[in-house]
């Protein structure tokens, strides 16, 4: 049994009887938390203190695990797998205390789990399942990967609620061609551009360096995100892009990336966007990928590129 996973920025590891308080006020007292989850809340610390013992017993004999931030070891979460058929593994339960998500820590967490099932464990198959209604945790099994495998529905037992779980699977073949072990013959980019551009033509493109203030979802849509950007000029510039399937608000704010400014306004959802942010697409078995044109944080805001 493995008792300590990391990554970079986390520890997974067993339960102590000293983690009862941060983990109660992190995650099993909040009520946000357990609508998605087949867990109920716990109400009390000292209800918690009857929980911690028997999930200590539940970590020391199957794969599982409390989430602890790396820097202080303040448990944030938990996350475990269990073994449902010989060599597949199905997700006991992966969540992250509100205050810690849009911070990547879940797309660690599962990244580190496709390891020990593939690398350490010798498994298959790894199966993640979430509510349908769940739509941060079914972008996060996407973004690492894994395909739709089938719908069950259900009835939670401590509220009677009717829920519908969807599940996805990543497998060993898939889990190869992720690590480079196989051949990239699956990996397509657009063809290249046979006619040329003069440069005063290309000239005409304002491509700057914006740095993200601010990013929210756009309400009624699933695609689109709102970004507040500083370009350098003093005056906040606003962005929408249909990026939501790739990034979730929280981990953009902050960052540094390529925008080309001199587009005309175009109103989206009633909202002008006044340029565009750039993206490095391709496809990948099948499906696209994208990846926001990131840069170094040094660069200033409004440095032009050419």
């Amino acid at each position: 049994m493995l008792d300590v996973l990391e990554t970079e920025h986390l520890i997974l590891r067993k339960a102590r009887e000293d983690d009862v308080e941060l983990i109660w006020k992190n995650v099993w007292s909040d009520p946000e938390m357990a609508k998605t989850m087949l867990w109920p809340v716990t109400p009390t610390l000292d209800e918690a203190k009857e929980r911690i013992k028997r999930t200590m017993k539940y970590h020391s004999e199957n794969y599982a695990y409390f989430v602890c931030l790396k820097e202080n070891d303040e448990p944030i979460g938990f996350a475990g797998v269990m073994e449902v058929k010989p060599k597949e593994y199905e997700e006991s339960g992966i969540c992250i205390a509100r205050k810690c998500q849009g911070k990547g820590y879940a797309k660690e967490v599962v990244a580190r789990l496709k390891k020990l099932i593939f690398d350490e464990l010798g498994g298959n198959r790894f199966y993640y399942g979430c509510f349908k209604e769940n739509d941060r945790s079914r972008r996060v099994c996407l973004s690492q990967g894994f395909l739709y495998y089938k719908s069950r529905g259900g009835i939670r037992e401590w509220d009677q609620y009717k829920h519908i779980t969807d599940f996805y699977y990543f497998d060993r073949e898939m889990y190869e061609k992720e690590k480079g072990i196989m051949d990239e013959k699956n990996i397509e980019i657009e063809p290249l551009f046979s006619e040329y551009v003069d440069f005063d033509t290309f000239s005409l493109s304002d491509f700057r360096v914006v740095k993200i203030k601010e990013c929210v979802e756009v309400p009624k849509s699933k695609k689109l995100l709102q970004f507040t950007l500083d370009d350098g000029t003093g005056t906040d510039r606003t962005i929408l892009s249909g990026i939501h399937a790739y990034y979730e608000p929280e981990e953009l704010v902050g960052k540094k990336v390529v925008a080309i400014l001199n587009l005309p306004p175009r109103s989206m959802m009633g909202i002008d966007s006044c340029g565009m942010l750039m993206s490095a697409v391709h496809t990948e078995n099948g499906e696209e990928k994208l990846n926001l044109m990131i840069v170094d944080d040094s660069i200033p805001a409004g440095s032009k590129l050419y």
